[in-house]
């Protein structure tokens, strides 16, 4: 797969460390995308209002380069209404993610209440900005495995790496 020329985003898990995509998945993804050609790869979550801390407690600032400069804050980009999303009539994504010719899910491998294991298809969920959605607690804002079924059709440029360095029951 070459990239040459493309916008890449790396969306990992964010949660405490253990429960994060190890940093190393993240590093090692980053380097993909650069060694294959792609002229801008950037790093970033919507999902957690703390997304950015969790990423440096991770340890992903001191294992990737230029971390603050590639870093993105999709809980507070620009939003792009999706129409026809579950017949929800639109949903907003961030303008990052949605302008992406390659959106990179770096999910954990866990167990999930909601999906039972959870990996790359559910951290999609983290494209959703609190801001917009909200997080209600022990709920996705749009609730079901249909919801992130309609998160890989809206972003089908996108490719998975499931971290499963270490596995975590949720």
């Amino acid at each position: 797969m070459a990239l040459s020329g493309a916008r890449v985003l790396l969306k990992p898990h964010l949660s405490t460390p253990l429960r994060s995509t190890h940093p190393a998945v993240v590093a090692a993804a980053y380097a993909a995308a650069e060694e294959m050609g792609a002229t801008h790869v950037s790093i970033g979550d919507a999902w957690n209002a703390d997304a950015y801390q969790l990423a440096e407690a991770a340890g992903y600032r001191s294992r990737i380069p230029n971390f603050d400069d590639i870093w993105v804050d999709l809980g507070s980009d620009d939003v792009t209404p999706v129409e026809g999303f579950l017949n929800r009539g639109e949903v907003y994504l961030p303008e990052t993610a949605m302008m992406a010719d390659l959106v990179v899910s770096l999910g954990k491998l866990r167990t999930d209440g909601h999906y039972e294991v959870s990996g790359a298809i559910t951290n999609l969920f983290g494209l959703l900005p609190q801001g917009v959605y909200g997080r209600p607690e022990g709920m996705h804002p749009l609730g079901t495995a249909a919801a992130a079924a309609e998160l890989v059709r809206v972003f089908r440029r996108s490719f998975a790496i499931v971290d499963g360095i270490v596995g975590v029951d949720s």
